[in-house]
């Protein structure tokens, strides 16, 4: 792989995927002299699209902070230095093109309140905690080669983020929040519920990732332990109980849209950072697992 090379968020090998049956195309790079096209591309989708991107900024940081030598190491040599922010998001970056459009069914899962998750084959119909076992295997298997292993990274590392925001554990009938309108602090124009969960709860109170790690600090040993000891079932049902908070909002009634004001981000925020760092200190312990077992408990 030469020096200074990107994930593409184009190209696929469409043919040997369908061949090995779980559409699941290769991660292909790009040459160097296509790398400012590139850049340039996924800085105008973080502007159109932004799909949780600081909120991935955030729980990768706490992650990174808690990965073993060892870990770091083994996680290098598969992506040769790449940044694992620039892995975390590009699941994001693809979903929207034709070719990827199957992969939009792996950031959720719908359930009632009350009925049991289902975790489907690993296939267009996926969810995402099929998603996250799927990716986990691949990732924890050292007979495949490095490119393989970088994708599955990527989704595997993406994934594990999703899962912890409230509203990707959703209702079919509003899309997970998509489908709630609102209008949101002082914002103009109404935006939708997920948004809220996605980023809005995040920019709305501006902290560094200094400011995450001392919250991090706070949370004892033994908390962290049992963050730790969960499974990923346990944590598509912990963001299902959570999701109620999502839609205790007034809705005022000479106003067409519920109002998401300061009252609504003071209640939340504590939910949504504390989501935050379960996911980084989740991440980072089931890399640890894969890269440096002999370190976890």
């Amino acid at each position: 792989m030469a020096f200074g090379n990107i994930i593409s968020v184009a190209s696929f090998d469409k043919t040997e995927c369908e061949a090995r049956g779980n559409f699941l195309p290769l991660l292909y790079v790009l040459p160097f002299s296509r790398l400012i096209l590139t850049i340039i591309f996924c800085l105008i989708c973080s502007k159109s699209a932004g799909f949780g991107a600081e909120a991935h900024k955030a729980i990768t940081q706490i992650a990174k902070s808690r990965l073993t030598d060892v870990s770091r190491q083994n996680i290098h040599q598969i992506t040769s230095g790449r940044s694992l922010l620039e892995l975390a998001i590009w699941p994001d970056r693809i979903r929207g093109q034709s070719e990827w459009r199957q992969s939009a069914r792996w950031h959720y899962i719908n359930s009632k309140d009350g009925e049991p998750f289902r975790i489907k084959t690993h296939a267009r119909n996926g969810n995402i905690l099929s998603a996250l076992n799927y990716y986990h295997q691949r990732l924890s298997d050292p007979s495949l080669d490095r490119q393989k292993r970088l994708q599955a990274l990527a989704f595997f590392m993406h994934f594990t983020q999703d899962i912890h925001q409230p509203l990707h554990v959703g209702y079919q009938h509003d899309r997970g929040g998509n489908a709630v309108t609102v209008q949101w602090l002082n914002e103009k124009k109404p935006i939708n519920l997920h948004w809220v969960w996605d980023t809005g709860l995040l920019t709305a109170v501006k902290k560094s990732s200094t400011q995450y790690f001392a919250l991090l600090n706070k949370i004892s040993d033994d908390e962290k332990k049992l963050w730790q000891d969960s499974t990923f079932t346990d944590w598509a049902m912990e963001s299902k109980l959570l999701r109620v908070h999502a839609y205790q909002f007034n809705h005022p009634p000479n106003s067409q849209l519920p109002i998401l004001d300061k009252a609504y981000v003071d209640k939340n925020q504590p939910v949504f950072e504390r989501r935050l760092l379960m996911a980084g200190v989740r991440l980072a312990n089931e890399l640890n697992r894969i890269f440096d077992p002999d370190t976890v408990n």
